[in-house]
């Protein structure tokens, strides 16, 4: 295993992610990992989806086809790595 194993497990752990595929752990740190295939197949990684302001967020979101409860979570879940300080 190497250090990105380790580092993932810390990020997953503290609720944040820094790198490229960190948008899978994210989603599955919410328990809807199923829809990591359909992010990356639209190349949207989480430092994109934490520059987004709330409203083209939840457009985005809605393009995507995510419900309204899922979409939730996201939101929830950005709003509190952002409190962190990311």
């Amino acid at each position: 295993m190497g250090m990105n194993y380790f580092l993932y497990i810390v990020y997953f752990f503290k609720g944040i992610a820094m790198d490229n595929e960190s948008i899978e752990l994210f989603l599955e740190s919410i328990g809807e990992g199923r829809y990591k295939d359909l992010f990356k197949k639209n190349e949207i990684e989480l430092e994109l989806l934490m520059q987004l302001s709330e409203s083209h967020l939840t457009q985005t979101l809605t393009k995507l086809g995510l419900k309204l409860g899922t979409q939730m979570k996201i939101l929830e879940k950005i709003e509190a790595v952002k409190k962190k300080g990311m």
